[in-house]
């Protein structure tokens, strides 16, 4: 169930038995009636804040967001309750498939991928998912396109298509019977640029690549720029066998994208480090919680709130130390408006919303 339990005045703990009427009605509302009520509330953030210790929450949303609005941001997804099965299905492995320069004694205290690899700045970019809950695909692709920036030096650094990733991949999405946005595993993402790969494409409103982002970014905050997302609907999704950008000069069928064998990154620490030292920024899969939505700053670790029938998929680009906490840095796709500048750093080492157990990753093709 969404909610596990019924709260009245949940700041304050306790229900009176002089309120079991009203207890009994506020157990009736939606789903929608309780994220408008509590979720986006003052008195949510303030209640977060008085319990965190490593981290700082926010108004990253406006009070007036709506549930249908929370479904654009949260995939409505669950992993797979057997990795062993579900590996054998796409027949990834539990490791990199090539050979590694960096070893465990050769892993420093903090990275950032961004400073790294300083001569590929889309590793920094952050994309706005819009009215699309697919977040797997808006990491995925970007972790494609950052790690064939990497393998080239440079050499490979136009962007891969969200946008066909979305719309071909019917395998990436659990139920496929619309042509909208919908949940979604990065592991099978990787799979499918495994096997058909992707073409390139950049941002909404670019002219980058052969398939841009077909549709745009809304404001989830308050601002004059933009549809707000009250305004838009799921996108409709179309595959095509062309380029959709009509001033891109590379052909369709030759602007295909491959990856080698894609994997689960094993669970250890020092093994999610060396795959990023060594290949690049991967995808991770978290658990998430209402606390979650208003984080600003500071080392995330579940507080407060309920937790989300969701996962949800972010770009793993880094870790390091703040004060005495250990943390992973990963950048998410709701903007540049939410958390600290569209990323985010959650505690390191402790499977925190079990992050640690959902690291995937594929190489790049070499031509």
């Amino acid at each position: 169930m969404f909610f596990n339990e019924c709260h009245l005045h949940r700041p304050y703990g306790r229900v009176f038995s002089t309120f079991c009427t009203f207890m009994f009605l506020m157990c009736s509302l939606s789903q929608a009636d309780r994220v408008d009520q509590y979720v986006f509330s003052v008195e949510f953030v303030q209640e977060i804040n008085s319990l965190a210790q490593t981290w700082e929450a926010g108004h990253n949303f406006p009070i007036s967001m709506t549930y249908e609005e929370l479904g654009f941001l949260l995939d409505l997804s669950e992993p797979p309750a057997n990795r062993s099965i579900y590996r054998s299905n796409h027949s990834e492995s539990e490791a990199s498939p090539s050979d590694d320069s960096f070893t465990v004694t050769d892993i420093p205290q903090s990275f950032d991928a961004r400073v790294h690899w300083a001569h590929c700045p889309d590793i920094g970019k952050v994309y706005d998912q819009g009215a699309c809950p697919s977040s797997y695909a808006f990491a995925v692709a970007p972790a494609f396109s950052d790690r064939r920036c990497i393998q080239s030096n440079g050499q490979q650094s136009e962007p891969m298509s969200i946008d066909y990733l979305l719309s071909c991949c019917h395998s990436c999405k659990f139920n496929d019977t619309t042509r909208e946005c919908g949940a979604g595993q990065a592991i099978t993402a990787w799979w499918f640029l495994h096997k058909r790969g992707v073409v390139s494409g950049g941002e909404y409103g670019s002219s980058k690549g052969c398939q841009p982002l077909s549709f745009p970014p809304c404001h989830r905050v308050f601002s004059s720029e933009g549809a707000s997302c009250t305004d838009q609907k799921k996108p409709q999704l179309h595959c095509h066998t062309r380029c959709t950008n009509v001033d891109y000069d590379i052909p369709y069928s030759q602007d295909r994208h491959r990856a080698m064998i894609q994997y689960f990154v094993a669970t250890k620490e020092d093994s999610i480090k060396l795959e990023i030292l060594n290949h690049g920024p991967v995808t991770a899969q978290i658990t998430t919680y209402e606390d979650f939505l208003h984080y600003k700053s500071g080392v995330y670790k579940h507080t407060t709130g309920e937790r989300f029938p969701h996962q949800h998929t972010l770009k793993l680009i880094g870790w390091g130390v703040e004060n005495d906490t250990p943390y992973w840095l990963l950048i998410n796709s709701w903007g540049k408006s939410w958390g600290d500048e569209g990323t985010f750093k959650i505690l390191r080492g402790a499977a925190e919303c079990n992050l640690e157990y959902y690291v995937t990753a594929a190489l790049p093709k070499r031509y």
